[in-house]
């Protein structure tokens, strides 16, 4: 009887291992990658160039945008951005990925990021025109 015992534990611990190889041996298929390009928002970066023109959209929008200059050297070695550009009611921070601006955005929490910019204001500007900028910048980059 304990032989019998003893058949059928060897038996199903064959039927076991022959299971696990096999499916592991199905684990070494090659990854699929799509047949035809994809797109979402995390895949559409703002153009670095073109924070002047992010500025440029806010202020067509009949909201200030004054005494706008460069401070890509002043601001992104601490910041990890790869370009700046500031006015006196914002300043437009674009990072090389969403990722890091959405990290930037997490030490900064006053701030808002739309896909891979972060827009900073000073503490002169009230909540309600930091709604207001903000709502402009989404438009400015559609």
């Amino acid at each position: 009887m304990r032989a019998a015992i003893r058949g059928r534990a060897l038996l199903l611990a064959g039927v076991g291992a022959v299971a696990v190889f096999g499916v592991a041996g199905c684990a070494e298929d090659e990854v699929s990658a799509p047949d035809r390009a994809t797109e979402s928002l995390i895949d559409n970066p703002i153009d670095p160039l073109s924070l002047d023109t992010v500025l440029d959209g806010v202020d067509a929008q009949d909201l200030p945008v004054t005494a706008r200059h460069d401070v890509t050297d002043e601001v992104c070695p601490t910041a990890g951005c790869a370009s700046a550009m500031a006015a006196d009611e914002l300043t437009v921070l674009h990072f090389p990925t969403t990722g890091r601006a959405e990290i930037y955005l997490g030490k900064h929490p006053d701030s808002f990021q739309v896909l891979d910019i972060v827009v900073t204001f000073p503490d002169s500007i009230s909540p309600q025109q930091r709604e207001e900028y903000s709502q402009a910048v989404k438009v400015a980059v559609r």
